[in-house]
């Protein structure tokens, strides 16, 4: 569809299936997900079907800079979304109610994200693109691979500069 690897009929039935797949491992989970008043199956429908329009629409639309901003921040966001956004609900809902108390605590949550970005997610990525560019360090190729992910996923270039010459030694 996006990236014309798959076609319409596929990313339909793969999308039905998906759905079926949650609901159904949900209710294992969790009886109460069949409950006429949750949303959460509905929520799914209406993301997948969002998910699908953008997809379908998404080379004609151009990123407004409020979409690139939120784009730049977004991992930053990830990691604080929850612990900002609901202590201040926690704090602002029962002082200033719901209908107030949402839109401070987006926008609080942005703010947050937005100097973890700042201050410790950007100058971290500009220090690990400096050590790499200072060790000449690169990516492992696959036939480098021994299978265990845990190891460290670069591997100096040159290990002669890295490691002390045996011939310094003699």
């Amino acid at each position: 569809m996006w990236s014309k690897q798959i076609d319409w009929r596929s990313f339909g039935a793969l999308a039905i299936l998906c759905y079926l797949v949650n609901l159904f491992g949900l209710q294992i989970v969790d009886r109460q997900l069949y409950s006429i008043t949750y949303s959460y199956p509905i929520s799914l429908i209406y993301a997948l079907a969002i998910f699908s329009g953008a997809l379908v629409i998404a080379d004609r639309l151009k990123a407004s800079r409020m979409l690139r901003f939120l784009s730049t921040i977004s991992y930053s966001l990830y990691l604080n979304h929850h612990v900002i956004g609901s202590l201040l609900l926690v704090i602002l809902v029962p002082t200033i109610g719901c209908t107030f108390a949402l839109p401070i605590a987006f926008v609080g949550t942005v703010g947050v994200a937005y100097l973890s970005w700042r201050f410790v997610e950007k100058p971290s990525q500009g220090a690990a693109r400096e050590l790499i560019r200072r060790f000449k360090l690169a990516p492992l190729r696959p036939d480098q691979t021994t299978g265990d992910q845990a190891e460290s996923a670069y591997t100096a270039v040159d290990h002669a500069k890295l490691a002390p010459s045996e011939s310094a030694s003699s």
